[in-house]
């Protein structure tokens, strides 16, 4: 090879990597209001459209619309594949959740009284979920509410496949939606409840356990597969149930007279008719806070984890077969570390990614892009860092001065292969609490919403944020 053929190869490499540098830049967005706000959820329709959940205080112009919260409001807005705000609707209840169908946004909400029914004596539910939809035009085509009249009933999580959607909701005693009543089995009582692509309740799962107020059951998340069967996610202690099946945690004595059942991880298939296929155990002394199905027909799950606190295991959380030390804090214990672990079908754990670091560090969403990377997003206290299956991001102290990091946490962006393997890490903050509560593949680019304080820095890109306390934000990232 000539010395010119080398320097244009060399020029060559170097410019390619650039531009693949390129592609992954990050631009911050931030709402237009001096005081409290944030962005919640952010999901896409096959339309191209992006929604996103937010909330925020006072008053705000947003995209021309004046809004006006006191003390605080929730509102859901969509942009098109032009990222242009197409509409935006201010709402009378909290926003728990969102997912997109094929031509809108299905929204999970709870809300302090009843709407639809109050009109009507002795059927208005007291705090009831709300359920509604909105078309791609930002049109309201259905609304309904669940709940009953003497008992708060709680909102959990919501997923959309192929327009058929399941969402998961807590009660007490009984739990009335769409003409239907589902009565309560045991100490903690949740049920997942789908929606057929006509709109209409097709089938419930009930999901109980528990025999005092420490035990139980909580799922956290859910997702549909290929096949629309529903996957659950969560944490139990004590006896539980899913249909026909059942298991009881391991029981773990801390001294005389003294045994606490385990906090386990549980993994749940509903089949598409509504009948529980299994119940497993998964990992131990965790909370796994998301799931997503795969494109290669598997399942990621994420969240954090700190290990057991006495026994041979302490510090230890099994993975299926795999054992992972949580990390030890400059103290007492051990810090809660991110994790984002894949899983196969029948439950077996192929790989884990982890956060390290003596402060508590967080996985709040999972994405995948059509690739097959996954992408993060969380937030570390005081300092931390990530260990993919192959690569490290060395654990940094988050910003801030001295022990005043102990309250501060910096918000992240992590890159996994498809292997779990670490491509890269972006994160940043200020000198206070800053953390991305979720993230979403749409028309090209990662979008990564949460919130800021005061001055930022994140991927080395410097921000004055609008507000002092809470700024929300939208981080995307050009792939």
């Amino acid at each position: 090879m000539t010395r010119l053929n080398f320097f244009l190869s060399t020029l060559f490499l170097l410019l390619f990597a650039f531009a693949l540098r390129a592609q992954e830049n990050t631009e911050i967005w931030q709402m237009p209001t001096a005081k409290l706000s944030m962005i919640t959820n952010i999901d896409s329709d096959e339309q191209g459209n992006t929604y996103y959940a937010a909330m925020f205080a006072g008053n705000m112009t947003l995209a021309g619309n004046q809004l006006n919260a006191s003390p605080s409001a929730d509102i859901v807005y969509a942009r098109n594949s032009e990222n242009e705000i197409i509409w935006i609707k201010l709402l009378p209840f909290t926003i728990k959740d969102i997912a997109a169908s094929n031509d809108g946004i299905w929204i999970l909400g709870q809300s302090s009284k009843s709407y639809i029914l109050a009109d009507k004596p002795g059927e208005e539910f007291s705090k009831p979920i709300i359920l509604i939809h909105f078309d791609s035009n930002g049109k309201l085509d259905y609304l309904a509410e669940g709940g009953n009249d003497e008992n708060s009933a709680y909102a959990t999580a919501i997923d959309c496949n192929n327009n058929e959607v399941s969402f998961i909701v807590s009660f007490e005693e009984k739990f009335n939606f769409e003409g239907r009543s589902i009565f309560a089995d045991m100490q903690k009582n949740y049920a997942v409840i789908h929606l057929n692509n006509e709109k209409k309740m097709d089938w419930f799962h009930l999901l109980t356990g528990g025999d005092s107020y420490i035990t139980g059951i909580w799922p956290y998340s859910l997702t549909h597969d290929a096949k629309n069967n529903v996957w659950v996610v969560g944490r139990m202690s004590g006896k539980v149930k899913s249909g026909d099946n059942s298991y009881t945690t391991h029981k773990t004595t801390y001294g005389p007279g003294e045994s606490l059942f385990d906090n386990e991880c549980f993994l749940i298939k509903i089949n598409r008719n509504g009948k529980s296929e299994s119940l497993k155990k998964i990992i131990t002394e965790a909370n796994p806070e998301n799931i997503i199905y795969l494109q290669d027909s598997t399942l990621l799950v994420s969240g954090y984890f700190n290990g057991n606190v006495t026994g041979e295991d302490i510090n230890v959380s099994w993975f299926g077969d795999k054992k992972v030390l949580s990390t030890p804090k400059d103290g007492e214990g051990t810090s809660e570390d991110a994790f984002a672990a894949k899983f196969d079908l029948d439950g077996n754990c192929i790989w884990v990614a982890r956060g390290k670091g003596s402060g508590d560090n967080r996985v709040t969403e999972a994405v995948e892009a059509p690739d097959g990377s996954i992408f993060l997003s969380g937030f570390g206290l005081y300092e931390f860092g990530f260990e993919g299956t192959t690569g490290e991001a060395p654990v940094e102290f988050v910003y801030g001065e001295g022990n005043d990091r102990y309250n501060f946490s910096d918000a992240f962006i992590i890159k996994l292969g498809s292997d779990g393997s670490l491509e890269w890490i972006k994160r940043g903050g200020g000198a206070k609490s800053d953390n991305l509560h979720c993230i979403h593949y749409s028309n090209g680019k990662i979008h990564a919403g949460g919130h800021f304080t005061a001055a930022i820095t994140f991927d080395g890109e410097q921000v004055n944020m609008r507000s002092t306390y809470y700024s929300g934000v939208e981080i995307t990232i050009v792939l």
